[in-house]
């Protein structure tokens, strides 16, 4: 009778072993899925950045081109024309650099993020085996002792 208890601890304790280290795999799929998604996440940013930088310049070469028209009709010319035209320059090409710098550091973050993902889903593994393995040592002291004493 006592080797059927035995027994029975010892197939238990394999299955929950197993369950253990299965539930760890499921945890990293599940990490490295959410990684995926943030590397959707950053392209989609990219694009959305590129596509402000050149909304911005499509602007600007809007407004100089309608400002020179406009300024030719009224026959201005001039260091004051030129002063202002290079100051709405300057302004919208400031505005490009300022968009392209918070697009790499975005980049940047979702990067980090991806990564911490994808370790929090291996250390997660490990944890995992690091108990289905303790759970299997416990095992089989267990069945060592009942089968034993």
């Amino acid at each position: 009778m006592a080797i059927g208890f035995a027994l029975l601890g010892l197939f238990g304790g394999i299955q929950k072993a197993k369950a253990e280290r299965e539930a760890g795999e499921q945890r990293r799929r599940s990490a490295y899925l959410n990684a995926i998604e943030v590397g959707y996440q950053k392209k989609q940013a990219e694009i959305q950045a590129i596509q402000q930088h050149n909304f911005r310049l499509q602007e600007y070469a809007i407004a100089k081109a309608s400002n020179i028209n406009f300024d030719s009709f009224r026959n201005v010319e001039g260091a004051s024309v030129d002063a202002y035209l290079k100051r709405n320059e300057s302004t919208a090409y400031g505005d490009i650099t300022r968009l392209a710098s918070d697009r790499k550091l975005q980049s940047l973050q979702l990067s980090s993020q991806q990564k911490r993902l994808r370790e929090e889903g291996d250390y997660a593994l490990r944890a995992a085996k690091t108990t289905a393995f303790s759970t299997m040592i416990n095992t089989g002291m267990n069945f060592g002792k009942t089968y034993m004493g």
